[in-house]
């Protein structure tokens, strides 16, 4: 037993190395594809053909192998706002493509059939794409010769045909110019419309289907519905047999148990009247309960209310009392201010009467000064003691002022009582 165990693991263990050294092999070389991938492939390169909407303008279509020979890139109106960019691709050895451009959902298509040198791509069920959207639907691929090919773009809204398109492409030499080949143009336009006409051919085939499915569909569908109608009819019958037999059945249920009930209640009477009576006794004693709860509570709010009042009005008191005081002092600083600015008042009456007096004083002191100028009978100290005794008879506070101050900061009276003393004793 156990060389037989030894053997098949040594069996699985010989499977798995050449298996993993086979993956190995395949990822190091380049990858091949299926048939139709490796088509695809041969065109890398540059091609050029005639624009479908613009027919006397051509467009470039670049084909471009990438991802270590497991992608083909087709760009279409290279470099433009209508680029569209394509990428075919294998999954599960089968050509898939996805096409991006100004629709707004990409087209997954996978590859469905080929016929000798053509082979078409649809786009599957479970896609994505909503039915009613304007969509590529399919793409055909004719390869006339290894330097020619034709492709057919069909698109699709709310489920039928709506517009188809046909590229011509011929391969670019390194020049930059399409590869011809004697007669080859005509040979290639018969093809063209040759191919065509095939898909037209095959568009008008499609819609007849299209239209015989819905026709077929219609006719399905009003047999579904008369089935349907007919069905419930009978379903409705049926329901209603069974509710009045299940109406019946109710009835007599019913009438057992109330037949029931009156037993259970004549023989539990007394024990109910008990239960009621105990009922209203717990009852009652709860109300005088609630009651004298509610009227404690009662009094209590009330006494709540009544401290609350008293604690307001006592704040109220003291409130205008406060109010008083302080209109009161407002008062008394008012007259303490307007005494203060009644005492200013007479202060400076009394200022300005006795500037006036001195400016009196002062003018006639100049003018005996000019009378002695004019009169020089008496002796120079005599006028000098006059002048001086005038001036202390006029103001002697101002004069004591004058005499205290500094010649050069003392105040102008000082200074004129100097003046005019000066001018009395000639100095």
């Amino acid at each position: 037993m156990d060389c037989q165990y030894l053997k098949k693991f040594l069996l699985a263990a010989m499977a798995c190395a050449f298996f993993t050294q086979g993956l190995r092999a395949e990822d190091d070389g380049a990858y091949e594809g299926s048939v139709h991938f490796r088509r695809m492939k041969n065109l890398a390169g540059k091609w050029v053909g005639p624009d479908p909407e613009k027919r006397k303008k051509s467009i470039l279509v670049e084909y471009e192998v990438t991802s270590g020979g497991r992608a083909l890139v087709e760009k279409i109106y290279s470099g433009t706002s209508r680029e569209i960019v394509s990428v075919y691709f294998d999954k599960d050895r089968n050509l898939n493509v996805i096409r991006h451009g100004m629709l707004p959902t990409p087209s997954p298509l996978e590859f469905r059939y080929d016929k000798d040198d053509e082979f078409t791509l649809i786009l599957p069920i479970g896609s994505g794409v909503k039915p009613d959207d304007f969509h590529l639907h399919e793409i055909a691929v004719k390869f006339t010769d290894p330097d020619h090919v034709i492709q057919r773009w069909t698109y699709y809204e709310f489920g039928k045909l709506k517009e188809s398109e046909t590229l011509a492409l011929a391969r670019m030499r390194e020049k930059g110019e399409p590869v011809r080949q004697p007669d080859h143009d005509a040979k290639h336009a018969a093809q063209e419309e040759q191919f065509k006409k095939q898909q037209q051919a095959e568009d008008s085939r499609r819609l007849a289907e299209a239209e015989k499915a819905r026709k077929k569909e219609e006719a399905d569908s009003a047999l579904r519905q008369a089935a349907d109608a007919e069905r419930i009819k009978l379903a409705d019958e049926v329901r209603k047999a069974l509710d009045l037999s299940k109406t019946k059945k109710a009835e007599e249920a019913e009438q057992a148990r109330q037949a029931e009930e009156a037993f259970k209640t004549r023989g539990s009477q007394e024990a109910q009247r008990a239960a009621a009576a105990e009922k209203i006794r717990k009852d009652k004693q709860a109300a005088e309960n609630a009651k004298k709860t509610a009227e404690a509570d009662r009094l209590r709010l009330e006494n709540e209310a009544e401290e609350a009042i008293r604690a307001a009005k006592a704040k109220e008191i003291k409130q205008e009392e406060e109010e008083e005081k302080a209109k009161e002092a407002a008062k008394a600083e008012r007259a303490r201010i307007k005494a203060e600015e009644k005492e200013a008042k007479r202060a400076a009456k009394e200022a300005a009467k006795a500037e006036k007096d001195a400016e009196k004083e002062r003018e006639q002191a100049l003018e005996d000064a000019r009378e002695a100028k004019k009169n020089p009978k008496k002796s120079e100290p005599a006028k000098a003691n006059e002048a001086k005794k005038e001036v202390k008879k006029a103001s002697p506070a101002k004069e004591e002022e004058a005499e205290k101050e500094p010649s050069e900061g003392g105040s102008k009276v000082g200074r004129g009582f100097k003046k005019i003393f000066k001018a009395i004793v000639g100095e």
